[in-house]
């Protein structure tokens, strides 16, 4: 049996304690032994010489790569690590790939950017909404520091469709609806349940999927009449609407990482 490595930073193992316990247990039954590590930034685990899989719940994109160069399976891949925590990112793999997201800048280039529409400001590393607010074109924010993103404000973005991928399957869609009708986080007071996407909306998300391969990960669609964007990726996902639908998200990434580990 292969020794699974579980990863957290910090901030994330504070925020999803009682997850990442069962996620270890469900782990450590299928494959024996699961090590659950906090790891710091800048901080390298000790790997045990029958590690073969680490599952890296953790926004440190230097350690994804440590970890991809030593071992056959890692959860997420490296790729996620930028583009699931960089809003800037994401917005220029969505256009490389030519796949549709709300247009975006750097804050301090937004006055210069946009002009006839409201604007959303967003911190460039944020979760959760976290300091994301609406703004008039009128009078976008100058900010000296490259860590704020604008975006143009997408009608029906109260309300965002998630898409979890785990493994190399989407195994539940989930709709949030602001309670502020600016951020649809389940942080800031927003309502969430299981959903059924639209046509466009399942292709679209299969796109993405096909293009950053499997793991254990969110993709945010906003509908607005008959368009369909990509908002945001989230690496570091959570599961708290799944888990009060009743479906256990720690045996669906169980068998996702089983499956991986004898491809």
């Amino acid at each position: 049996m292969s020794r699974v490595l579980l990863c957290y930073d910090p901030w994330s193992l504070a925020r999803n304690v009682h997850f990442a316990r069962a996620l270890r247990d469900g782990l450590e039954r299928h494959f024996g032994s699961c090590s659950l590590r906090m790891v710091g930034p800048g901080d390298r685990p000790a790997l045990a010489a029958d590690t073969a899989i680490a599952i890296a719940r953790s926004r440190d994109r230097e350690l994804r790569r440590w970890l991809a160069d030593r071992l056959p399976v890692v959860v997420n891949p490296p790729l996620l690590a930028l583009i699931g925590n960089d809003k800037l990112a994401t917005a220029r793999w969505l256009a490389e790939h030519e796949l549709p997201g709300p247009p975006t800048t750097p804050s301090w280039l937004a006055h210069r950017a946009f002009s006839a529409t409201d604007l959303v400001v967003k911190p460039r590393a944020g979760h959760g909404g976290h300091g994301v607010r609406i703004v008039p074109a009128a009078a976008p924010p100058r900010c000296d520091l490259d860590a704020w993103i604008t975006q143009a404000f997408v009608q029906g973005g109260e309300r965002v469709l998630r898409a979890y991928v785990v493994g190399s399957t989407i195994a539940a869609w989930t709709e949030r609806r602001a309670a502020d009708g600016v951020a649809a986080n389940l942080s800031r007071g927003a309502s969430g349940h299981l959903a059924t996407p639209t046509r466009e909306s399942h292709r679209l998300a299969t796109r993405v999927m096909g293009l950053i391969g499997p793991g254990y990960y969110g993709i945010d669609l906003f509908e607005h009449d008959d368009d369909v964007v990509v908002n945001e990726i989230e690496d570091v996902v959570g599961a708290r609407t799944l888990a009060r639908a009743g479906i256990d998200v720690v045996d669906l990434v169980v068998q996702a990482v089983a499956h991986s580990a004898v491809r």
